[in-house]
């Protein structure tokens, strides 16, 4: 990375829907955790290569309070 990337939320979905268009993919299957990108990707308008995106909650029991198992 240079160090001026910008490492923002909105600057990771810049990097990663360049990385798409860099590529070349298109109907790109998307697996997010909730770091926000697929949000991002469409409320920046670059989502044009995604056709699906799945977001997936990461929290882990222990941050919930549960008992370790």
């Amino acid at each position: 990375m240079k160090p001026d990337a910008d490492l923002s939320l909105r600057g990771h979905v810049r990097l990663l829907a360049e990385f798409l268009e860099a590529l070349d993919l298109r109907d790109v299957t998307l697996v997010l955790n909730d770091w926000g990108g697929g949000q991002f990707l469409i409320s920046e308008r670059l989502a044009g290569r995604v056709g699906r995106l799945a977001l997936v909650a990461c929290e882990a029991s222990a941050s919930r309070g549960s008992p370790a198992a």
